[in-house]
């Protein structure tokens, strides 16, 4: 997926980790003047992935300042929106001549092309951040509506602003994964689901474009598949009542998909129950159960499900697991 780049400065010497990230931070995407009172053998990690011109970052932090002036601005300006979440410790952003307090879970929309000053941590307090820097041109909003939430508290524990920062984290978590050719779709639904957030606290869905909006109704309904596997009574019916559309809409929606709704919340469950089968911690667990804890209510039709998708009825798919698990362990 695009360049993934991390960096710990607990691989450097003691007296040189600290000043080695503060210089890599200065050096980012959008250049920073960074500075600290932390220790010299402070600890502190950076992630990036690119995802063409989406860049998602990730920073664990003692307390630091990080100021964009006018002299780096004049140096250079990409013209970007940074969306910053704050996932854990105090923080703080100030631009526009506005400033802001963020909560855990809080979100801050900003801009590279106007001074900012944003802190992370307090009283020796860390702060671990995630980012997201993308050029103004792909928000498919007017930028004086946009305007209007820059340097504002976005909400991230709920709503969209929730489904926003778990696609962020995801795409941390998982860029291992995925595949360089990944990369322009995964950037063009991050816009989607940033424009689509922005647009909902501006009360201006209308004015987003068709296929923005539905880039981003995909990915809502997606999550709340994945929230509701559980549920034996999930169907076409009630993902279409959640999300006010009709049935009509909601099968066009999945045209996209190569698959029916009834096929994507199959892949799903079965998807989990392998996972499930494959997990060493649930060896006691009867097959049965676990089929049951992911929505399917009949034995015989899970076993076949499962052996159409994997080739192994669930019960040989388990002992393959747990033979290679224990030859793993035999030859580490």
């Amino acid at each position: 997926m695009g360049v993934d780049m991390a960096a710990r400065t607990s691989l450097l010497p003691a007296g040189e980790r600290f000043s080695s990230w503060l210089e890599l931070v200065s050096q980012t995407v959008v250049p920073v003047e960074v500075d600290s009172d932390a220790a010299a053998d402070s600890k502190a990690t950076i992630r990036t992935v690119e995802l063409g011109e989406v860049t998602v970052m990730s920073l664990a932090i003692p307390p630091a300042r990080a100021r964009r002036t006018s002299k780096l601005i004049r140096r250079s300006d990409p013209e970007l929106f940074q969306l910053g979440l704050n996932v854990q410790g105090p923080a703080q952003t100030s631009q526009h001549g506005r400033t802001v307090a963020l909560n855990s879970s809080d979100m801050v929309l900003f801009d590279s092309s106007h001074p900012f000053h944003n802190v992370s941590g307090n009283h020796g307090r860390s702060g671990t951040d995630m980012m997201v820097l993308f050029p103004r041109r792909l928000l498919p909003l007017p930028e004086s509506k946009v305007g209007k939430l820059l340097v504002t508290a976005l909400p991230g524990h709920d709503g969209m602003g929730a489904l926003v920062a778990s696609h962020v984290r995801g795409l941390i978590k998982h860029s291992g994964q995925c595949r360089p050719v990944d990369a322009a779709r995964l950037s063009a639904v991050t816009v989607d689901l940033i424009a689509a957030m922005l647009a909902h606290h501006l009360d201006e869905d209308r004015v987003l474009p068709e296929d923005t909006s539905r880039r981003a109704l995909l990915v809502r309904v997606h999550a709340f598949i994945d929230q509701h596997l559980s549920d034996p009574e999930l169907s076409p019916q009630t993902i279409a009542a959640a999300h006010h559309i009709s049935l009509r809409s909601l099968h066009r929606l999945f045209q996209t998909q190569d698959s029916t709704i009834a096929g994507w919340i199959r892949d799903r469950r079965l998807e989990r129950c392998r996972c499930d089968l494959s997990d060493p911690m649930l060896a006691d667990r009867p097959i049965n159960a676990i089929a049951a804890r992911w929505g399917f209510t009949n034995a015989a039709h899970f076993t076949r499900a499962f052996q159409a998708a994997y080739g192994l009825r669930p019960n040989d798919y388990r002992r393959q697991q747990q033979v290679a698990q224990v030859t793993h362990i035999w030859r580490a």
